[in-house]
């Protein structure tokens, strides 16, 4: 900053650098109280008797200004070194931060960035990056191990830039693969290639991603069943990552469908099944089938999403050997596409067993298929930021030796 001395004449004064690093750890500080105060907010509020969880609008609406100020000061420390730097240095570099800074964003704004928000926070962040790689440029030429704090700050506000990045012009689509079966997805070839041998209990299944005219690259997801203390099981899923210089590509498993619902109906009570709702309405007896054999029709009740109601007679009866046999029929209501037959009955009980086959019945992993960009900044700038931190012990521990070695020691009492 200038400012003018007592007899009118411009004195040129640097930003202070506790200053800098006084704001930085008050601007952490408040954004980690925010975060206590939503994380706490379920226990807080129900004391008062209005329980509620605050929404992730409230994290980003609260660190938004915090993070814009703490990113704004890393573009501004580089030029408040140690020691006292003139005005016109400073400005010069300056400058040069904030066009870059606003290259990046007009760029940013081209490629289809929106929001005053996203953009100064973006700002905020390229003008960091630019400002520390002058600084870095800067020191290192002098003296490398010096060069600690702009290698962690680069990497904080690369860090910061990857983020950003990944969230605006990530692709997200939910995709159904039938093994064995290419299907395009954001531009990629999906196939699911079945289960891996001897991964179980802790099942992997593989997926191949291909682009047009590369190579294909093949993902593992896990997806397993686990069983808790109380007999109850859970769905354990992990995703694939399959990472590129400028991406990351991202296979996170939802299920798998095998297209066969089994279930146990009793009289009256309805079930779920994909496309509507079954209901078994009672048992009718036909003894006039083919043969003299008896057959114990199930009528059963067909409620489709968004058509009308169907009732079907789905046959059981006894083949001439004795055993009990079901005729599949496909019920015009539910598109000619699923299948159902009685699998078991019980008219003691007023129940039934139905067995519906929907589709091919063809096994079938759904999953989630991502495409992140920037996410090697991310990545990037957090071995940036250890990397820094690393330099800077590593200068400390050499100055102190330095100065309490025997050369130095007696080079003080020689000054003294």
């Amino acid at each position: 900053f200038r400012r003018k001395g007592k007899d009118g004449t411009r004195v040129e004064t640097s930003g202070a650098w506790t200053f800098l690093l006084t704001a930085m750890i008050v601007l952490f500080s408040i954004s980690a109280f925010m975060v206590l105060v939503g994380t706490s907010m379920p226990i807080l509020s129900s004391l008062a008797g209005n329980p509620f969880t605050p929404q992730i609008s409230f994290y980003n609406t609260a660190n938004l200004p915090i993070y814009v100020l703490a990113l704004g000061l890393l573009g501004v420390a580089p030029f408040s070194a140690w020691r006292r730097e003139s005005w016109r240095d400073w400005d010069r570099k300056w400058w040069v931060a904030v066009g870059g800074a606003a290259v990046g964003t007009v760029v940013a704004i081209l490629l289809g960035a929106r929001g005053f928000q996203f953009l100064l926070l973006l700002f905020a962040a390229l003008m960091a990056v630019v400002a520390n790689i002058l600084r870095f440029v800067q020191v290192g030429r002098v003296r490398l191990l010096h060069t600690g704090a702009a290698i962690a700050h680069l990497g904080f506000a690369a860090m910061f830039v990857g983020i950003l990045a990944s969230s605006v012009w990530d692709r997200v689509e939910e995709v159904q693969l039938p093994i064995g079966q290419p299907v395009r997805a954001l531009d990629h070839i999906l196939t699911y290639r079945g289960h891996v041998e001897g991964s179980s209990p802790k099942d992997l299944w593989r997926v191949a991603v291909m682009k047009p005219e590369q190579a294909e690259r093949v993902g593992h997801l896990r997806m397993y069943q686990v069983q808790s203390g109380n007999g109850e099981g859970s769905l354990m899923r992990n995703p694939a990552i399959l990472r590129s210089w400028d991406r990351d590509t991202y296979l996170a498993p939802l299920g798998m469908e095998t297209g066969k619902q089994v279930l146990d109906l009793r009289e009256n009570a309805p079930a779920r099944i994909a496309g509507g709702t079954v209901t078994f309405l009672g048992f009718q007896v036909d003894t006039s089938a083919e043969g003299g054999h008896m057959q114990e029709n199930s009528l059963v009740r067909i409620e489709p999403d968004g058509g009308p109601p169907e009732t079907v007679s789905l046959v059981i009866g006894q083949t001439p050997d004795g055993q009990l046999a079901g005729q599949a029929q496909r019920p015009a209501s539910l598109g000619g596409q699923t299948s159902m037959v009685v699998k078991r009955l019980s008219v003691e009980q007023r129940a039934i067993q139905l067995e519906v086959l929907s589709g091919s019945g063809t096994e079938t992993l759904v999953v989630q298929f991502a495409i992140k960009p920037g996410m090697n900044l991310v990545w990037g700038g957090t071995i940036l930021m250890a990397l820094g931190c690393a330099i800077a012990v590593i200068r400390r521990t050499v100055e102190s030796r330095v100065a309490t070695s025997p050369t130095a020691t007696a080079a003080k009492k020689v000054a003294a």
